[in-house]
């Protein structure tokens, strides 16, 4: 650290802004980290006590690779516990205190997605990127016809399109059976993408997480190459990314069972 001549430091409004919140943060208070069975799954236990989740709920995960990457973050947590650096333990938290109380509030938002979903809005210009559009996202549309037995309808520009009362049907269908933790990780890809249908298309194994991820980010990689990179947007791009990541990794750990 550069001290300045009079021995202040020389911090920068960043590190400032860093020390506060690492001050603010609880200090790390246990010594062992354990997974431990429960009556409907696994459970995480600090020096052998039980955690709960911000709202008291018994933190149970229902597979056992799952509570081993949660216990992981907590054991990898150092001198503070940091939130930010424990994606699926915030998940699981979500999950326990959100979802599962709320199952159905949860696939009925994913099939709201569905109706306004945004591989179905087209671009009117220019023609290269309304290709690319088709090319890309036209796929996942007729997987969606196949699979779910109903037809999407697109739109060019941003004038919403009405779907048929059947594709949130079908797509509250399909989400019935998935169990809570798997269910929220979709729900987290279609906020992120702004797309059900890649979602679902993901859950269907009939894309790769690295497909869904281009797919939804196929208008602004259109920009990209064009206009270059903001540093900005790049910067959300790359928390987007993350917290994409972290849901994939739950809805591959929650199918582990």
């Amino acid at each position: 650290m550069v001290k300045t001549p009079s021995g202040v430091s020389g911090d920068t409004a960043t590190d400032k802004a860093q020390k506060a919140a690492a001050s603010s943060l609880p200090k790390r208070f246990y010594k062992s980290v354990s997974v431990a069975p429960a009556d409907t799954g696994y459970t995480i236990t600090l020096d052998g006590r039980f955690v709960r989740t911000p709202q008291g709920t018994e933190f149970r995960v229902p597979a056992k690779d799952l509570a081993e990457a949660v216990a992981h973050e907590w054991e990898a947590q150092v001198e503070v516990i940091d939130p930010s650096l424990m994606p699926l333990t915030k998940l699981c938290n979500s999950i326990l205190d959100g979802v599962i109380p709320n199952r159905q509030v949860v696939i009925d938002d994913i099939a709201k997605f569905s109706g306004h979903d945004a591989i179905c809005y087209r671009s009117e210009g220019p023609a290269e990127l309304a290709v690319r559009q088709s090319q890309v996202w036209d796929p996942i549309l007729a997987w969606a016809e196949n699979s779910l037995g109903v037809r999407w309808i697109c739109a060019g520009g941003v004038m919403p399109v009405t779907q048929s009362p059947q594709t949130t049907n079908a797509v509250k269908e399909r989400l019935a059976d998935t169990n809570s933790f798997q269910l929220a990780a979709l729900h987290e890809l279609t906020t992120l993408s702004g797309s059900a249908l890649l979602a679902l298309a993901y859950q269907d194994n009939a894309i790769s997480f690295n497909d869904l991820w281009q797919c939804a980010n196929l208008d602004e990689d259109w920009q990209i190459e064009r206009w270059g990179e903001d540093s900005e947007a790049e910067a959300r791009r790359q928390m987007r990314h993350k917290d994409a990541q972290a849901a994939d990794r739950l809805f591959v750990l929650a199918g582990r069972i």
